[in-house]
């Protein structure tokens, strides 16, 4: 089982969440179309390939804090397709995103989670998706975060 040790401003976010206080970043892309789940899990697989924290639970020894693996990972723990009827409009992608805000992430698995969300009516008419992500803040940044998820929409 492979570890690495958390760095100290990793450990302060990890140890700084509250229930009336999270430590999470939630973000929220909003799609032209309406991609295909499997090429948004393998997507997502690939990243967490590329950042293996995405794999690794914080655990503590002694004083110290490091990211382990988790032996029994697995992307569908982590991943959700969300399917509407009818295509949602916007208002109601922001309630779905906000009624998972005050939502904790499960410490003993690794602090992350995702929605491919599907459909969302567009205000010019069209028919669009959303990837809605929540990524403990002891993982990375939002700058940083930010620029992953842009990333993994590069072709």
């Amino acid at each position: 089982m492979a570890s690495a040790q958390m760095s100290v401003q990793d450990a302060l976010w990890l140890t700084m969440d509250r229930s009336n206080n999270l430590m999470v970043i939630d973000g929220v892309m909003v799609l032209a179309g309406v991609p295909d789940f499997e090429d948004v899990r393998a997507t997502f697989e690939d990243a967490v390939v590329r950042f293996p924290v995405l794999a690794r639970r914080p655990v503590q020894h002694g004083s110290k804090r490091f990211w382990e693996d988790v032996d029994d990972f697995s992307i569908d723990d982590h991943l959700s397709h969300v399917t509407l009827g009818p295509a949602a409009d916007l208002a109601a992608l922001e309630d779905f995103a906000a009624m998972r805000r005050s939502v904790s992430i499960d410490k003993e698995r690794p602090l992350w989670t995702g929605f491919l969300f599907e459909p969302v009516a567009m205000a010019d008419g069209s028919v669009g998706s959303a990837i809605i992500t929540r990524f403990h803040h002891a993982i990375a940044d939002g700058v940083r975060l930010t620029q992953v998820l842009i990333g993994m929409c590069e072709p």
